[in-house]
């Protein structure tokens, strides 16, 4: 989305004071319309290879027919091969003077040094969970829906960070619930385990019922939970908790956080929540080599 922006910003015929582009003038509109010959854009996901990236240097060549400079904006940057980094290492050392690149890239320390050397380069951080939230209730409150706190925190947490996930999150839910969308709707839709039900199974850990914690588990799974995800957030909680039991005034935890905490999980000793810890971020990780999920976990 900021390489779009800047795109068309540095191909606007009458930016803004802000040097935001004008939206009016010709390169705006026809960029706007999906017409634009100069701001190009490709996804090296599925365009790698040494013949894609020669491709692109031919059309590098000739100049705008509109605008100050032809962009090429490529997604996705660190899944192109060797070779068709190398095909490009010389335009993009020398580019002409009408050819502007952005690279953008999850994994920049997949990208050859050598590009990444030639590179002006931004990271982006994640957007923070309360921001998403606001944002998310806004966007809401503008589309006709009714949204929850609790469901906007929900989708904050899943988004992880990210402002594209969580509006894609939101769109998806308002398809299954238009007009009031609650914390249970986006569980519902994405199979997350609600935080009353993690607290009970770490009751079951704790007290070592192991036939309820094992019915408990796959009453889940038969729902349809996301048993990777139950285990993220209960790392998470009982990571919250052992923060909580060495601060209790602390600022890192909502106080509908704390409450929970206080009431579910503080009651165990630090000890048996350091252990539990570290075993559920043993499991974690293995899950993707499992053949089954709901085995791995429960053994």
């Amino acid at each position: 989305s900021t390489a779009r922006i800047f795109a068309k910003t540095i191909n606007c015929s009458n930016p803004t004071s802000e040097m935001e582009p004008c939206g009016q003038c010709e390169s705006c509109l026809s960029f706007a319309e999906g017409r634009s010959y100069c701001i190009h854009e490709l996804d090296a996901a599925s365009n790698n290879g040494v013949e894609e990236a020669r491709n692109l240097v031919e059309r590098v060549k000739y100049a705008p027919m509109m605008g100050k400079y032809k962009i090429y904006i490529i997604d996705e940057v660190h899944m192109m091969t060797a070779g068709a980094f190398n095909a490009l290492l010389k335009t993009i050392e020398e580019p002409p003077a009408h050819v502007v690149f952005i690279l953008a890239t999850t994994e920049p320390h997949k990208v050859l040094p050598t590009i990444l050397s030639r590179c002006q380069r931004f990271d982006f951080k994640k957007v923070p969970q309360n921001e998403i939230r606001q944002r998310l209730l806004q966007i809401a409150e503008k589309e006709g829906t009714v949204l929850d706190q609790q469901a906007a925190e929900q989708i904050s947490l899943l988004s992880d960070g990210g402002m594209r996930d969580a509006l894609s999150i939101l769109d998806q839910c308002i398809a299954y619930e238009p007009e009031h969308l609650t914390a249970e709707d986006i569980r519902a839709v994405y199979g997350v385990v609600s935080d009353a039900d993690i607290s009970d199974i770490f009751g079951l850990l704790q007290r070592g019922q192991a036939d309820q914690l094992i019915n408990a588990i796959k009453t889940l799974y038969d729902n349809g939970m996301d048993l990777e995800r139950f285990t993220a957030d209960l790392i998470t909680l009982v990571k919250d908790s052992l923060i909580y039991s060495c601060s209790s005034e602390t600022t890192l935890l909502s106080e509908e956080r704390k409450h929970l905490l206080q009431a579910s999980f503080s009651k165990a000793s630090i000890e048996f929540r350091t252990r539990l810890l570290k075993e559920l971020m043993d499991v974690y990780p293995k899950y993707s080599h499992a053949s089954s999920v709901l085995d791995y976990l429960e053994a």
